[in-house]
């Protein structure tokens, strides 16, 4: 199995989550992003015969009233799960597949924040 490096992994995240046209940002958010937005990180892989298996988390962040409850961060982590699931990558000599593995609501301190993890595991099929 030939690896490839996260950057190449994370560049195409990138172009995903571009096309559904959300804001996003790679690990941390500035202090001043505006909601809603979503934050993901390619944290570590295993090896399975053929296969190295990346784990990215994807954090989707949102302001909260009563009027607009959890709405609007609902449809934005489907339309970017949506977008993940129905591809098939191909980078030079190899493809990835998203399959959805997890997913949380975290409580944020702040109650006006609503925020939603969806763990993925990024399947990198390298051929030789």
């Amino acid at each position: 199995m030939r690896s490839t490096a996260p950057s190449d992994i994370l560049k195409q995240i990138k172009v995903l989550i571009t096309e559904t046209s959300y804001k996003h940002y790679n690990e941390n958010a500035p202090d001043k992003a505006v909601y809603p937005f979503v934050t993901y990180e390619l944290s570590n892989s295993f090896s399975n015969e053929d296969t190295e298996v990346f784990v990215l988390d994807i954090d989707g962040w949102d302001s909260y009233t009563d009027a607009v409850g959890t709405q609007r961060l609902e449809t934005m982590m489907s339309v970017i799960t949506a977008k993940l699931q129905e591809s098939v990558n191909a980078l030079t000599g190899a493809s990835m597949r998203f399959i959805l593995d997890n997913r949380k609501t975290l409580h944020e301190p702040d109650t006006s924040i609503r925020r939603k993890k969806y763990t993925f595991q990024v399947r990198y099929i390298g051929r030789e």
